[in-house]
Protein backbone atom coordinates (compact mmCIF):
# COMPACT_ATOMS: atom_id res chain seq x y z
CA UNK A 1 0.00 0.00 0.00
CA UNK A 2 1.44 3.47 -1.03
CA UNK A 3 3.28 4.94 1.98
CA UNK A 4 3.47 1.58 4.20
CA UNK A 5 5.66 -1.19 2.79
CA UNK A 6 4.90 -4.42 3.88
CA UNK A 7 7.74 -7.08 5.49
CA UNK A 8 8.80 -8.55 2.45
CA UNK A 9 9.43 -5.78 0.35
CA UNK A 10 11.04 -4.10 3.84
CA UNK A 11 13.41 -7.34 3.45
CA UNK A 12 13.89 -7.13 -0.28
CA UNK A 13 14.23 -3.49 -0.37
CA UNK A 14 18.26 -3.33 -0.30
CA UNK A 15 18.50 -6.20 -3.22
CA UNK A 16 16.25 -3.70 -5.44
CA UNK A 17 18.41 -0.18 -4.24
CA UNK A 18 20.45 0.89 -6.69
CA UNK A 19 18.73 -0.19 -9.57
CA UNK A 20 16.83 1.67 -11.82
CA UNK A 21 12.88 2.56 -11.23
CA UNK A 22 10.36 0.89 -12.64
CA UNK A 23 8.24 2.89 -15.02
CA UNK A 24 5.06 2.63 -13.10
CA UNK A 25 6.82 4.09 -9.88
CA UNK A 26 6.17 7.36 -11.78
CA UNK A 27 8.14 10.32 -12.47
CA UNK A 28 10.71 11.53 -10.07
CA UNK A 29 9.50 13.78 -7.08
CA UNK A 30 6.08 12.22 -7.77
CA UNK A 31 4.09 11.70 -4.35
CA UNK A 32 2.44 8.52 -5.46
CA UNK A 33 2.88 5.70 -8.54
CA UNK A 34 1.67 6.65 -11.50
CA UNK A 35 -1.31 4.08 -10.96
CA UNK A 36 -2.85 6.44 -8.33
CA UNK A 37 -1.90 9.52 -10.14
CA UNK A 38 -5.38 10.30 -11.18
CA UNK A 39 -4.72 13.81 -12.57
CA UNK A 40 -2.37 12.28 -15.10
CA UNK A 41 -4.84 9.74 -15.87
CA UNK A 42 -8.23 11.78 -16.38
CA UNK A 43 -6.16 14.53 -18.24
CA UNK A 44 -5.32 11.41 -20.77
CA UNK A 45 -8.10 10.11 -20.77
CA UNK A 46 -10.02 13.59 -21.55
CA UNK A 47 -7.37 13.84 -24.56
CA UNK A 48 -8.79 10.70 -25.88
CA UNK A 49 -12.29 11.90 -26.16
CA UNK A 50 -13.31 10.21 -23.38
CA UNK A 51 -15.87 11.87 -20.43
CA UNK A 52 -17.22 10.53 -17.27
CA UNK A 53 -14.46 9.46 -16.14
CA UNK A 54 -13.92 7.84 -12.57
CA UNK A 55 -11.35 6.15 -10.29
CA UNK A 56 -11.68 3.24 -7.81
CA UNK A 57 -8.65 1.26 -5.95
CA UNK A 58 -9.75 -2.30 -5.17
CA UNK A 59 -7.39 -3.79 -1.85
CA UNK A 60 -6.77 -7.29 -1.98
CA UNK A 61 -4.69 -9.92 0.03
CA UNK A 62 -2.70 -12.84 -2.18
CA UNK A 63 0.22 -14.97 -1.47
CA UNK A 64 2.77 -16.98 -3.29
CA UNK A 65 5.04 -19.40 -2.44
CA UNK A 66 8.60 -18.62 -3.52
CA UNK A 67 8.61 -19.93 -6.39
CA UNK A 68 6.06 -18.09 -7.26
CA UNK A 69 7.46 -14.68 -6.05
CA UNK A 70 10.84 -15.92 -7.49
CA UNK A 71 8.64 -15.90 -11.21
CA UNK A 72 6.73 -12.37 -10.54
CA UNK A 73 9.55 -10.32 -9.37
CA UNK A 74 11.54 -11.54 -12.82
CA UNK A 75 8.60 -9.94 -14.47
CA UNK A 76 9.41 -6.50 -13.33
CA UNK A 77 11.35 -4.08 -15.26
CA UNK A 78 14.15 -3.08 -12.92
CA UNK A 79 15.23 -6.90 -12.89
CA UNK A 80 14.26 -7.69 -16.04
CA UNK A 81 16.20 -5.56 -17.91
CA UNK A 82 19.19 -6.99 -16.35
CA UNK A 83 22.28 -8.53 -17.18
CA UNK A 84 21.46 -12.89 -16.66
CA UNK A 85 23.81 -13.29 -14.40
CA UNK A 86 22.94 -10.19 -11.89
CA UNK A 87 19.49 -11.21 -12.90
CA UNK A 88 19.77 -14.62 -11.34
CA UNK A 89 21.95 -13.56 -8.46
CA UNK A 90 18.78 -11.31 -7.07
CA UNK A 91 15.95 -13.64 -7.82
CA UNK A 92 17.77 -16.37 -5.90
CA UNK A 93 18.11 -13.46 -3.03
CA UNK A 94 14.05 -12.55 -3.00
CA UNK A 95 13.36 -16.47 -3.26
CA UNK A 96 15.69 -17.19 -0.35
CA UNK A 97 14.49 -14.25 1.83
CA UNK A 98 10.83 -15.96 0.59
CA UNK A 99 11.86 -19.35 1.84
CA UNK A 100 13.92 -18.68 5.16
CA UNK A 101 12.36 -15.56 6.40
CA UNK A 102 9.16 -16.06 4.97
CA UNK A 103 8.51 -19.98 5.58
CA UNK A 104 7.83 -20.37 1.75
CA UNK A 105 4.83 -18.10 1.60
CA UNK A 106 5.05 -14.29 0.88
CA UNK A 107 1.55 -12.70 2.14
CA UNK A 108 1.02 -9.30 0.20
CA UNK A 109 -1.89 -6.73 0.25
CA UNK A 110 -1.96 -5.23 -2.91
CA UNK A 111 -3.95 -2.34 -4.84
CA UNK A 112 -5.44 -2.13 -7.82
CA UNK A 113 -6.30 1.28 -9.61
CA UNK A 114 -9.09 1.23 -12.25
CA UNK A 115 -10.26 3.78 -14.18
CA UNK A 116 -13.34 3.96 -16.00
CA UNK A 117 -14.43 6.51 -18.97
CA UNK A 118 -17.07 6.79 -21.67
CA UNK A 119 -16.30 7.46 -25.09
CA UNK A 120 -17.67 10.68 -25.97
CA UNK A 121 -21.06 11.57 -27.91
Amino acid sequence: MPGKPDAFITATRPLLDGLDASPSSGKEGQTAPLALDTATWFAALAHAGLRATEHEVVIWDTHWDTDGIRALYSTFSPIARLEAGRRDEILDAIAHIAEHEFGGRVERTLLTSIYTARKAG
